[in-house]
């Protein structure tokens, strides 16, 4: 299983090769996931930014997601994070914007999803999208570190121009969804 410096190194290399650039929406994973990619050098030649937008005020304000899927459909759902992904890149100007919402715990349900649901948003600046969903397992720390995982391995099937199933799907044991919206 490749770790998440790994999987970032890998990413900023095909990114700089396809001059791509890279911005993230983030909730659940509070920033870990630009974090990851900055880590790297040579990083600052791709990622463009992120924003953080752990509360729904901020995922509205910032990410321009609407106030009828916060409202309706909730913080945790494939809708909220097409939204963040699509808000994101219209805020961050970057060729593939990454949103990542979920639920760590460890109370739960939140918006009626069980602790360790989590929807990824994998927007395009000329238009397309794709959302993932994950059910992951354990403690809030290790929910937050596979989602980061998850989300580095869904951008750089993107970028491989592959399906996170047919690129990865030795990496993951858990129930993953990708949804049409």
């Amino acid at each position: 299983m490749r770790t998440i410096a790994e999987i970032a190194k890998e990413i900023i290399s095909l990114a700089k090769e396809q001059k791509a650039t890279i911005g993230t929406i983030e909730s659940i994973t509070g920033g870990r996931v630009v974090a990851a990619l900055t880590a790297v050098p040579g990083a600052s030649s791709v990622v463009k930014g992120a924003i953080v937008t752990y509360t729904d005020e901020i995922k509205a304000k910032l990410a321009d997601v609407p106030q009828d899927i916060l409202e309706h459909e909730g913080a945790v759902s494939p809708e909220c994070a097409e939204a963040m992904s699509k808000g994101g890149s219209l805020a961050l100007n970057a060729t593939y914007t990454l949103s990542v919402t979920g639920f760590a715990g460890p109370a739960g349900p939140a918006d009626n999803h069980p602790v360790g649901t989590v929807y990824y948003g994998l927007s395009r600046l000329e238009g397309s999208s794709a959302v993932l969903e994950a059910n992951l397992a354990g403690e809030r720390a290790a929910i937050q570190d596979e989602a980061t995982r998850l989300a580095l391995l869904f951008l750089l099937a993107k970028l491989q121009n592959r399906s996170v199933f047919e690129a990865f799907s030795e990496e993951f044991s858990y129930p993953l969804r990708e949804i049409i919206l």
